[in-house]
């Protein structure tokens, strides 16, 4: 497709979308070494997020990096759209809504990490049309972030004091 082609309309989970890959979000569309790929990427570097606005309910998944190739690579395969933080020369790639929900729904088998309660609530977010239930999600998704940062800080604060008081175990014998 070139620059000024009008991408493809697609259906991603049952709404309208401009597929500016005209590649389906669909597991058949991509290899496993593709995906697996990928959801390495998005476990390392990525983040989802779901939020409240004053025009309705948002989410997005975004990945960044100082390399821009490897970025461009995921725009190609996924779409979505790129943008630069400057002052720090880091890319940004992000995809939105439901192309999202499509997205992670293919990842999820590969994610390993903590980040796959956080794709669940994601996925059951943009799975539901019910507000309740969506701030009822915002609610859980902020209290597992903030658990999260408490328990990344408690490791950092136990290494830094390991580091400050080294024992005779971690010299051997003297």
């Amino acid at each position: 497709m070139d620059a000024h082609s009008k991408p493809d309309l697609i259906e991603v989970d049952g709404r309208q979308a401009y597929d500016k890959v005209r590649r389906a979000y669909t597991a058949e569309a991509f290899s496993e070494v593709e995906l697996s790929y990928f959801a390495g990427y998005f476990e390392a570097d990525g983040h989802c997020s779901f939020y409240t606005t004053s025009t309705g309910f948002l989410g997005n998944v975004s990945i960044e990096q100082k390399d821009r190739a490897l970025l461009e690579t995921f725009r190609q395969w996924f779409g979505g759209k790129m943008s630069l933080k400057a002052k720090q020369e880091i890319w940004t790639w992000q995809v939105y809504g439901h192309q999202a929900k499509a997205l992670l729904q293919l990842i999820r088998p590969y994610i390993r990490t903590y980040r796959a309660e956080k794709v669940d609530r994601f996925v059951r977010f943009f799975s539901t049309m019910d507000g309740e239930t969506r701030m009822t999600l915002i609610v859980e998704d902020r209290k597992a972030t903030e658990g999260h940062r408490k328990r990344l800080s408690d490791l950092a604060l136990e290494r830094e004091m390991r580091q400050s008081n080294p024992t005779s175990e971690n010299h051997g014998d003297q």
